[in-house]
């Protein structure tokens, strides 16, 4: 089992793996779709300490924000619990500071808009995101994966019935969210398409839908 502090519990090796790598080898594969999550381009570990099978570090990560123009750092802190054979059992991470990296991201765009209010550059990236998550829709999610009745209902629906959300909701029910999810669906459709849904995939114990992945540890 994985916890990140912005995403929220993912569950089950396969999962795990694919998000902790598959979601950003696909940012890499496309650079120029416009998301607020970077691709790792190289990383400092500035703490470390461990004890028997428990190992915890806090790790600067460069963040190339392509389609953004932005290149910028974020500290992420790690605790990880390993089995006898050096596999990772359990961990934990946060993000610290993400509401500050996101809201430098959004002054940073904003400015290059000129736009005049928060909420202008919101709508810009509330177009931006929807268009580019149900364009991944119309592609994956056919048959009996798909979410959405066409692409209008899609665009229709996270532009006017879901929240963008806070810096602290990419595991709630918000635009942020199915953004990350978004990612992984070139993967495996039949999991990932209802996590870009109008369900998201689950309920969640916050309230609202949850967009929380679970998955029996192979």
């Amino acid at each position: 089992m994985g916890r990140v502090d912005i995403t929220r519990t993912f569950v089950g090796r396969e999962l795990n793996t694919e998000y902790l790598f598959g979601l950003f080898a696909q940012l890499a594969l496309n650079p120029n779709a416009t998301t607020l999550l970077g691709v790792p381009i190289n990383y400092s570990i500035v703490h470390f300490t461990a004890n028997q099978n428990i190992a915890a570090a806090a790790t600067i990560i460069t963040f190339d924000f392509v389609s953004l123009g932005l290149v910028l750092p974020v500290e992420i802190d790690t605790w990880n619990v390993f089995n006898a054979q050096g596999q990772i059992l359990e961990y934990d991470a946060t993000f610290r500071w993400f509401e500050y990296l996101l809201d430098t991201i959004i002054a940073t765009v904003g400015a290059e808009l000129g736009a005049t209010s928060l909420q202008e550059v919101i709508q810009f990236f509330t177009v931006a995101i929807a268009t580019s998550i149900c364009d991944t829709h119309l592609a994956y999610c056919n048959g009996t994966n798909q979410q959405y009745a066409n692409y209008s209902a899609c665009y229709d629906f996270l532009t006017t019935e879901v929240r963008f959300g806070e810096a602290y909701e990419l595991g709630m029910n918000t635009l942020l969210c199915r953004s990350i999810h978004e990612n992984m669906v070139p993967y495996r459709p039949s999991v990932h398409c209802p996590h870009i849904g109008p369900t998201g995939g689950g309920v969640s114990k916050y309230g609202g839908t949850h967009l929380k992945v679970q998955e029996a540890m192979a």
